[in-house]
């Protein structure tokens, strides 16, 4: 089956990392194996891109996010499949290494696979149906990945209302 892939930019402060289409079909393929081209597109404010395999068939969303994390902007670049659920994504951050490092050991990233928007919540004492863990000492930027997944997912479904209007 078909995925659609589509990369919004999501300025939530000030300071956004710039992306060129060069960088960005190099990451398609990382977030979503066998894309091989990107086209932009446009969603009101936003900038996206659909994605394809070499046969010119759609391959999956991807959106970028830019959140706040501890120390800084994270940029999240994440795959979506059709149904919306996160694939993949790939992280550009100046978070302390010494804690990232405590991300980059643990499973936090398969946590975060598979979920949809609905399940994109962190499990904390406030939130005890949250559906990921945080890895303890990285608190923050954990829920800064969890944070921009969610808001690329929230795009990624309304881009889909706009596609599904437009075919009616």
């Amino acid at each position: 089956m078909n995925f659609k892939i589509v990369i919004v930019s999501l300025v939530l402060f000030s300071s956004l990392f710039a992306l060129e289409l060069k960088d960005i079909q190099e990451m398609c393929g990382k977030v979503l194996p066998g894309t091989v081209k990107v086209a932009e597109m446009k969603y009101k404010e936003s900038v996206y891109y659909a994605a394809y395999d070499d046969s010119d068939k759609l391959t999956g969303n991807i959106f970028v996010a830019t959140v706040k994390g501890y120390h800084g902007p994270i940029r999240i670049i994440a795959g979506f499949d059709k149904e919306g659920k996160v694939v993949n994504y790939l992280l550009n951050h100046n978070e302390t290494k010494e804690y990232f490092d405590l991300i980059k050991k643990s499973d936090f990233k398969d946590r975060c696979k598979g979920k949809t928007k609905e399940e994109l919540s962190m499990k904390s004492a406030d939130n005890k149906k949250g559906k990921i863990d945080g890895v303890t000492g990285a608190t923050v930027t954990c829920q800064a990945i969890v944070d921009g997944l969610k808001e690329a997912a929230e795009l990624f479904e309304k881009t889909q209302k706009k596609e599904s209007a437009a075919v009616k």
